[in-house]
């Protein structure tokens, strides 16, 4: 028998805008510290290798599978739409079935909150509330890709790895002087209901973290 998850249980799947290009299928994954960018979505949006930095690092899963990094680009990325909009940098990963994977450090310096029963993820645009909602259409498709990917016998030449939970190891120091970790979350309280909770990142620094939760219970 096989699992099928209801529509409030699909994974959170939007589309963004990178390199004056929209692309589909970018999974939101704060189970993740890395921001994932493939090498297919890299070769369709016509970049050149020499826009490439290098990148000595290896990705790291949860069973301590290895992947190498073809390098890294920082690349202009739009949220949302009009005045909704933030720009973020997006490292440049490894090749995977998903076009981009948004992880922990995108959604902390977006100072996003995702709330995955809802499919709706919200960020500060000034004074005002940014919103970008997921498809749970597209993202079924993509669940139903990946059984399809899962049933195919792996390639000899290609090490077989779970690309949604790898964590990224970078060289900058500013970001990254700590231990990784697959769950790097703490849940808050964010209403006068028990049950009105939410989890953000514990990167953040103390006046981050307080004025996100402001934020939060007052929208």
């Amino acid at each position: 028998m096989r699992y099928e998850p209801s529509r409030h249980d699909e994974p959170m799947v939007i589309s963004i805008e990178v390199a004056e290009y929209k692309v589909e299928r970018v999974l939101i994954d704060q189970g993740s510290l890395a921001n994932i960018f493939y090498w297919s979505t890299y070769k369709k949006l016509g970049l050149q290798l020499a826009e490439m930095e290098s990148y000595a690092e290896k990705l790291h899963g949860f069973a301590r599978e290895q992947v190498e990094i073809r390098g890294g680009i920082k690349l202009e990325t739009m949220f949302g739409e009009r005045s909704y909009t933030r720009t973020i940098l997006v490292l440049y990963g490894v090749e995977a079935s998903y076009n981009v994977i948004i992880g922990r450090l995108a959604l902390n310096k977006l100072g996003a909150v995702v709330f995955s029963y809802h499919l709706c993820m919200k960020y500060l645009v000034g004074k005002e509330v940014g919103r970008v909602w997921a498809d749970h259409r597209v993202a079924r498709r993509c669940y139903e890709d990946c059984l399809r990917i899962g049933l195919q016998p792996a390639k000899a030449d290609r090490p077989d790895v779970n690309v949604l939970d790898l964590n990224l190891n970078p060289r900058c120091k500013d970001e990254c002087e700590r231990t990784l970790s697959i769950e790097d979350l703490k849940e808050i309280n964010i209403g006068t209901s028990p049950t009105h909770k939410t989890k953000i990142g514990t990167t953040l620094t103390q006046e981050e973290e307080r004025n996100l939760v402001s934020f939060l219970q007052e929208n």
